[in-house]
């Protein structure tokens, strides 16, 4: 097996789809920085990245536009209209970076109190 991994930022926001089998899929691309040459910046490299399932549905708002992820998974290529495209089926996920306003906002806020005060027993 060959596994890819790769960081960057969440270029447009991701998209929730469904499968024909009703598994949930959360969709997005992140941009790979390549660095610079003779001083002047090179364009991104694009991963159209997919995750699957239970996680797709609860990382959901979590992953915004302009998120920093760092991904490992399955590279595979797909092609349309002459264009190939990079693509990767995510196995593992790192959210990266600190949490944006646009973050806050969207993202489930906890309700759990923790009540600190209490005695220890031994």
């Amino acid at each position: 097996m060959i596994d890819t991994q790769c960081s960057g930022n969440v270029g447009q926001q991701p998209v929730m789809r469904e499968t024909k089998n009703g598994e949930k899929v959360l969709s997005f691309s992140i941009a790979v920085d390549k660095g610079k040459k003779d001083g002047e910046k090179l364009p991104p490299y694009w991963v159209d990245c997919s995750l699957f399932g239970k996680r797709a549905v609860s990382l959901e708002p979590y992953i915004n536009q302009g998120s920093k992820l760092a991904v490992t998974g399955t590279p595979s290529v797909r092609c349309y209209n002459n264009k190939a495209y990079q693509c990767l089926t995510i196995e593992k996920l790192t959210l990266m970076g600190s949490v944006s306003k646009l973050d806050q906002e969207t993202a489930p806020q906890s309700s759990v109190s923790v009540d600190l005060d209490d005695e220890i027993p031994f």
